[in-house]
C-alpha cells in the first residue's frame, strides 16, 4: 500500500477492530514505505506491523518471508485489490487461515488467485476506494461506524510544529501548505514544477505565507521552486525536515492545502483541512478527497479516469502532462483565495469545480 490507500484503509480497519475486538490483527507489508508509520500511529486498531522489505530481493527470498509470516498462524487472511504477493498467499497458506477474505474478478479488476478466497468481495465499477475496502467489512457481517478517513495527532506534535513554523518565520495560524511532490512510482499526477513557482509568486503578491512540504527526495525539488519564484520571505521549504507524523500536523494547521493526488492530500482531509487538489490522469470519484470543502480542479480539455483498475497502464496512453500543464497557475490562485475567504462546505460531499467554473 502506499500512504493514500492505507489513508482510505482506516475506516475497514476500525469497522474490523469493533467487530473482533480481542484479536490480534497485524497489518503485513511487503516493503517500508511509510504506510506502516502511518499505521503505527493509530492507536488499537492493529497489534502488529509485519514489514518484511523486499524490495529487489530474488523470488526465493519472497517464498521464505511468506513462509515465516505464515508460521505466526493466522485464522483470518484479508487481501485488497492489488494486494495478492507470492509472500502474502503463502503466509495464508502456511498460516493455515480458515477464512481468506479479498476482492474477486469484477468487470474492472482481475484476481488471477480467486480460487485462494473463500469469502469474495465484489467491486462496483466507479466506486470509491474507501468503499471498496468497506466491502470487505461488509462481506464479513460487521457494523460500518463511517466511510470519513480519520486521524489523531497528540498535541506534542502540534507543538512542535508550530515551533519550526515560528523558528522559519511564518505566521502560524494563516498559511497555506503546498505539496509539488506525489509518490516516485507515480510522478506523472505532478504539476509542473515551473506552474508552482508561478503560484508561489501569484500567492505572495496576496499576502499568503506558503509552507513547501514533502519528502526528504522532494527537497531539492521545494528549493528549486522557492528560489525560481524569487526567494520570498513570507515563504519556507520544510520538505525534508518533519517526518510523516510531523507533516500530518503541519497540513492540519494550515488554511488549505494545495496538492495533487497523493498520500498528504488524504492525510490533509482526514484531519478536516480543505484542500484544494491538482487532478489530471487519475479519477476524483475513486480516490477524490472525502470530507468537508474541497476543491477539485481539474483542466477543461483533460477527460481523466484514463488511469484505472480496469487499466493500469492508460495514462502511458495519453498525455498527462499536457493535462497538468493546462491547469493555470491563476486558477488555482483563485480557488486558494476561495478557500481562505469561505466558511467551510458543510456538506460531506466534495465541492467540485472545472477551471471555466471558477
Amino acid at each position: 500500500m502506499g500512504i493514500g490507500n492505507m489513508v482510505l484503509f482506516l475506516p475497514f480497519l476500525k469497522a474490523l477492530r469493533l467487530g473482533y475486538p480481542g484479536a490480534h490483527i497485524a497489518g503485513l507489508f511487503s516493503s517500508s514505505n511509510g504506510a506502516d508509520l502511518l499505521l503505527k500511529s493509530v492507536d488499537q486498531l492493529v497489534n502488529e506491523v509485519i514489514v518484511l522489505n523486499l524490495k529487489g530481493r530474488s523470488r526465493f527470498s519472497r517464498l521464505l518471508a511468506g513462509i515465516k509470516a505464515g508460521l505466526k498462524g493466522w485464522d483470518m487472511t484479508i487481501i485488497r485489490f492489488n494486494g495478492v504477493k507470492a509472500e502474502v498467499l503463502l503466509a495464508g497458506l502456511v498460516g493455515r487461515s480458515r477464512w481468506r477474505v479479498g476482492h474477486c474478478t469484477t468487470e474492472e479488476y482481475r484476481n488471477r488467485w480467486n480460487n485462494f478466497l473463500n469469502i469474495k468481495i465484489e467491486m462496483d465499477p466507479g466506486t470509491h476506494e474507501v468503499d471498496r475496502y468497506l466491502g470487505l467489512a461488509r462481506g464479513l457481517k460487521l457494523e460500518v461506524p463511517g466511510r470519513l478517513p480519520f486521524f489523531q495527532l497528540s498535541e506534542i506534535t502540534r507543538q512542535h510544529v508550530r515551533s519550526i513554523l515560528s523558528q522559519a518565520g511564518l505566521n502560524i495560524h494563516q498559511f497555506v501548505a503546498l505539496v509539488p511532490g506525489s509518490s516516485g512510482a507515480q510522478t506523472w499526477k505532478r504539476w509542473p514544477q515551473s506552474h508552482w513557482v508561478e503560484l508561489v509568486r501569484l500567492l505572495e503578491k496576496q499576502g499568503i505565507h506558503n509552507v513547501l512540504i514533502g519528502s526528504a527526495e522532494e527537497t531539492s525539488l521545494c528549493k528549486q521552486i522557492l528560489s525560481d519564484a524569487g526567494g520570498p520571505k513570507s515563504s519556507a521549504v520544510l520538505a525534508g525536515r518533519l517526518n510523516l507524523i510531523e507533516s500530518i500536523a503541519l497540513c492540519e494547521a494550515a488554511k488549505t492545502v494545495i496538492c495533487c493526488d497523493s498520500g498528504l492530500m488524504h492525510l490533509s482531509a482526514a484531519v478536516n483541512t480543505p484542500v484544494v487538489s491538482l487532478f489530471g490522469p487519475t479519477d476524483e470519484t475513486r480516490t477524490g478527497p472525502l470530507g468537508n470543502g474541497h476543491i477539485i480542479l481539474r483542466a477543461g480539455s483533460c477527460h481523466g479516469r484514463c488511469f484505472s483498475l480496469a487499466d493500469p497502464m492508460g495514462h502511458t496512453k495519453c498525455n498527462p502532462e499536457q493535462c497538468m500543464n493546462a491547469i493555470e497557475p491563476s486558477k488555482v490562485c483563485e480557488a486558494t483565495l476561495k478557500q481562505l475567504g469561505t466558511p467551510h462546505f458543510q456538506s460531506h460531499e466534495v465541492v467540485r469545480f472545472k477551471l471555466n467554473d471558477l
